[in-house]
C-alpha cells in the first residue's frame, strides 16, 4: 500500500513495480496486474498500459485509450472498436478515423457537427475539462482545425463549423496553454472564408505576423493606400499597382506608398507612371525614370506634346500644391531644371540628335508655367557664375543654357497669348515671372522715392547677367 502511494504521488515506473512485487507476495493478483499496468503507465506505455487495465478497470482504461490517441493513430482505432466509457468518445473516435480515410468534405462536417453537439452539451466541459484526458480534447480539435485550414478542397461551410468550434474551445486568456496556437488556427481558418480583418486580428494575437497571409490579410482588411504598405511586404506588386490605378485622385501623402508604387511601376514597365509617383521623393530615381521613358519616344517625332503631358500628370499626381506651396514648387523648380541639365549634358554628348534635345528642353521651359519658385534658380547660377574664373568652371554651360532658357520662355509666351483663354494665360504669367526673375533681382526699396508714384519694388540686374 505504501509503495502504490508512493508511485502514484511521484508518478513513479519503479514504485509501481515494488508494489506489484509486494502485492504478488501477498497474494493478490489482481492488484498486482493493477500496479503493473500503473508502472507501464507511468513509463509512458499508455496504449500498452491501456491494454493491461481493460479488464480490471474498464473506465480507467478509457481514460487510457483516449490519452494514448495523442501519440497513435492505431489508438484511436482501437478507441473505436472498443466499448470504452463514456460512448461519446467511441463515436467521436469513429468519426474521426472515418473522416481521415476518407479526408472528405462531408466526413469532415459530420465529424465537426458531432464535435459541436458535444461542446453545445458541455459534456467535454463537465466531464473533461479539469482531468488529464483534456490534452487530448484540446489536441484533437487543434489538429482537426489544422487539417482543415490546409485542405484545398473544403467547404466554406465546414470551415464555417470549424472556426465557430474552435472559437469555444480556444482558451481566452493569453498566458493558457496552447493559446497562441490556438490563435494561429483561428486566423488561418479565417483567412480561408476570407475575413481578412478577423484573420489578421488572430494573428497578431498569436505573434505570428511575418509571413505572406499574414500581410495578404492586412492588405485586404486595410484602406486605400494604407494597403500598400501590405501589399508590397507579400510581393504582390502587380496589386500595388493596381490599387494606385484604382484610386487616381487620393494623393500619396507618405514617401515610402511612392517608393512602393514607382518600384511596382517599374516592374511593369510603366517607367513616366514611376517617374509621376516619384518626382517629390528622389531626383536621382524621377531622373531615371524620365530618361527611361523617354528614350522610349522616337527621335524621328517631336517629343513637346508627350512631354507635356507627363508634366501635367507629374504636377496631379505629386505636386497638386504646386502654385500655394513654397516647398513644393521649389522642388518642383529643382526637379525640372535637374531635366534640363541633363538633357544639355545629352544633347552635348549626342551631336547627332540635337535638334531633338533642344524640343526637349524647350517643353521643360514649358513646365515652369504650369507654376515655379521664382527665386530658385538664380542662386544655382550666381553659384556657377561666381566660380567663371576657375579652370573648370561650369560657367559657359551655364550662361549657354541660361540664355536658350529664357529665350524659350518668351517663345512660349508668344505663342500661348495666341489663345484667349484664362488658364493659359495664368501659364504665361507663371512663365513671364519665372523668366523675369531670373534676369531682375526685386527687392523692396529701403526708403520712399523723391516721387510718390516711385514703385514701391527696385528692379537691379542680376551681377550673372
Amino acid at each position: 500500500k505504501e509503495f502504490e502511494r508512493l508511485a502514484h504521488d511521484q508518478k513513479n515506473a519503479e514504485h509501481a513495480e515494488r508494489a506489484a512485487y509486494y502485492y504478488d507476495r501477498a497474494e493478490k493478483p489482481l492488484d498486482k496486474e493493477r500496479m503493473l499496468a500503473w508502472r507501464q503507465y507511468y513509463q509512458g506505455e499508455v496504449l500498452a498500459a491501456a491494454h493491461k487495465m481493460w479488464s480490471l478497470d474498464k473506465a480507467l482504461a478509457s481514460d487510457w485509450f483516449w490519452e494514448a490517441t495523442l501519440d497513435s493513430e492505431s489508438a484511436r482505432d482501437e478507441l473505436a472498436g472498443r466499448e470504452v466509457e463514456p460512448t461519446w468518445r467511441r463515436e467521436l473516435a469513429r468519426a474521426y478515423s472515418h473522416w481521415r480515410k476518407q479526408a472528405t468534405d462531408d466526413a469532415a462536417r459530420s465529424l465537426l457537427r458531432k464535435l459541436e453537439d458535444l461542446v453545445l452539451q458541455r459534456k467535454v466541459h463537465e466531464s473533461e475539462r479539469h482531468k488529464r484526458t483534456w490534452k487530448v480534447w484540446n489536441d484533437l480539435v487543434l489538429s482537426l482545425c489544422k487539417k482543415l485550414g490546409q485542405m484545398t478542397s473544403v467547404s466554406s461551410k465546414s470551415l464555417e463549423l470549424a472556426y465557430h468550434l474552435a472559437a469555444q474551445i480556444a482558451p481566452k486568456e493569453p498566458y493558457a496553454r496552447d493559446y497562441k496556437s490556438w490563435q494561429n488556427e483561428l486566423a488561418r481558418l479565417s483567412y480561408r472564408l476570407e475575413r481578412y480583418g478577423l484573420a489578421a486580428d488572430h494573428w497578431e494575437k498569436a505573434e505570428e505576423t511575418q509571413h505572406r497571409d499574414y500581410f495578404i490579410a492586412k492588405a485586404e482588411s486595410s484602406p486605400y493606400p494604407l494597403c500598400l504598405r501590405w501589399w508590397d511586404s507579400a510581393g504582390d506588386t502587380g496589386r500595388v499597382l493596381l490599387e494606385y490605378d484604382k484610386h487616381p485622385g487620393v494623393i500619396l501623402e507618405d514617401p515610402a506608398d511612392r517608393e512602393r508604387v514607382a518600384k511596382a511601376a517599374e516592374n511593369a514597365g510603366r517607367f513616366l507612371t514611376a517617374f509621376q509617383v516619384l518626382g517629390p521623393v528622389s531626383e536621382d530615381e524621377s531622373a531615371r525614370y524620365w530618361w527611361t521613358w523617354l528614350s522610349s519616344l522616337h527621335t524621328d517625332n517631336s517629343p513637346i506634346d508627350a512631354i507635356q503631358e507627363a508634366l501635367k500628370g507629374l504636377r496631379k499626381i505629386s505636386y497638386p500644391g504646386l502654385n500655394r506651396n513654397k516647398s513644393m514648387a521649389e522642388q518642383w523648380t529643382r526637379l525640372l531644371f535637374r531635366l534640363i541639365l541633363d538633357s544639355d549634358e545629352r544633347r552635348r554628348s549626342e551631336v547627332q540628335n540635337t535638334s531633338w534635345f533642344d524640343q526637349v528642353i524647350h517643353a521643360l521651359v514649358w513646365g515652369f508655367g504650369l507654376g515655379n519658385d521664382p527665386e530658385a534658380l538664380p542662386v544655382r547660377f550666381y553659384g556657377s557664375w561666381r566660380t567663371r574664373t576657375e579652370t573648370f568652371s561650369n560657367w559657359p554651360k551655364f550662361r549657354d543654357l541660361l540664355l536658350r532658357m529664357i529665350s524659350s520662355a518668351l517663345k512660349w509666351n508668344r505663342e500661348i497669348f495666341q489663345v484667349r483663354d484664362e488658364t493659359m494665360f495664368s501659364l504665361a504669367a507663371n512663365l513671364a515671372l519665372w523668366a523675369l526673375h531670373l534676369v531682375w533681382r526685386i527687392e523692396k526699396r529701403r526708403a520712399p522715392g523723391p516721387q510718390k508714384s516711385m514703385p514701391e519694388h527696385a528692379t537691379i540686374l542680376r551681377d550673372y547677367f
